[in-house]
């Protein structure tokens, strides 16, 4: 599927962090300490310099703030034009990548993670007028040199805790509020996988695992209703994924490519190709990779924005350190998906699960 992407923008810099709203209409930008706030269209509206490294970052769903934390423990609050409204530091004893942090659907809470002693991990919930803890517990407690990342479960009522230790291995937990108290559950099903991508009605999410497999959950049991392979040379699938519809995804390869996986099927049915981004033998991008002609892209990372919109960020070749921001899309792209329910079927199993585990734990005691 061929498309010509809607507007473009050159980026003076590589290895961007990218979030946008809910509906597309602001899309940020952040490389190093440096912010780039702009519009639907890709027009800009603010740029300037926070003074900080950025190593993740969070917009509230109206678009009017951002949360930014790092590895040295800080967490800073800004209005969506850099005025600072709130500022805060936890010294990381064991210098962890403790830089968790999203917004509450309704924009009214701040998750944020902190480590509170060497590894001691704390997810912290505050509100957001004097941005006050108002609940915390611990995550976990090892001895591992983590990062982690939210990811929100469409019902906006349980979160997925991503975690991350290198050559140690990565884990989900998922975090959800419960008559007053913080729960979390470690999920040994996505052990060494990556973030959930979540179905947008939430009854399922798909994950690469640490072999490079598609693999595809129902939520929340866990139940693996399917793999899929990349049948493809040298390629793999990697990490950014989106669903198109109830029945499509597309997901980015290792080689920079978009490919369009039925879900049905679990295959590979059809790539998608941004007309002056096309994928290109490697020799030709790399001339020191004389004998190596796989095809590959310079795709780095994308976003699912609003209804029928994906913006993209691709790196330069040649080792120049610039990129290039990208939106687009097309009709025939996009499909009928599900939305969410407001009585949020998903979270009521988990909690009765969570329940009735413990019920079967405590008789089991008594027995």
């Amino acid at each position: 599927m061929l498309i010509t992407p809607l507007a473009e923008l050159q980026l003076s810099h590589r290895n961007s962090l990218l979030v946008a709203t809910p509906d597309g209409q602001r899309i940020v930008v952040a490389s190093q300490s440096k912010v780039l706030v702009l519009d639907e269209n890709l027009m800009t509206l603010f740029e300037y310099d926070i003074g900080y490294p950025i190593d993740n970052l969070t917009i509230s769903p109206n678009g009017q703030m951002l949360a930014i934390t790092n590895e040295e423990g800080q967490l800073l609050v800004i209005q969506i034009d850099g005025k600072v409204l709130f500022e805060e530091i936890h010294p990381t004893g064991s210098k962890m990548y403790c830089n968790g942090c999203l917004f509450s659907n309704d924009g009214t809470q701040l998750w944020n993670i902190v480590e509170v002693e060497n590894y001691q991990v704390q997810v912290q919930y505050r509100e957001t007028e004097k941005w006050n803890v108002l609940k915390s517990t611990v995550l976990q407690s090892g001895d591992s040199f983590s990062y982690f990342s939210f990811i929100p479960h469409p019902e906006n009522k349980v979160l997925a805790a991503w975690e991350a230790a290198g050559q140690d291995g990565s884990w989900v937990h998922w975090i959800w509020e419960d008559k007053g108290e913080i729960k979390v559950l470690e999920i040994p099903e996505l052990e060494n996988k990556i973030p959930p991508e979540f179905h947008p009605a939430g009854g399922e999410f798909l994950v690469v695992d640490n072999l490079s497999d598609l693999r595809c959950y129902r939520f929340p049991d866990c139940h693996l209703m399917g793999t899929a392979t990349l049948e493809l040379e040298e390629d793999y699938f990697q990490y950014y994924m989106c669903y198109l519809s109830d029945e499509r995804a597309i997901i980015k390869s290792e080689n920079g490519r978009l490919l369009i996986v039925n879900l049905d099927s679990l295959k590979v049915i059809d790539e998608v190709i941004l007309t002056g981004y096309e994928p290109r033998p490697t020799n030709e991008l790399f001339p020191s990779l004389a004998d190596e002609k796989t095809l590959c892209g310079n795709l780095s990372s994308f976003k699912r924005v609003g209804k029928n919109r994906i913006v993209s960020i691709h790196n330069n070749f040649y080792g120049k350190q610039q990129s290039t921001l990208l939106i687009w899309g097309d009709n025939l792209l996009f499909g009928e998906c599900s939305q969410p329910s407001p009585m949020a079927p998903y979270t009521a199993q988990l909690i009765q699960s969570i329940t009735n585990a413990n019920v079967q734990e405590s008789k089991g005691k008594t027995e």
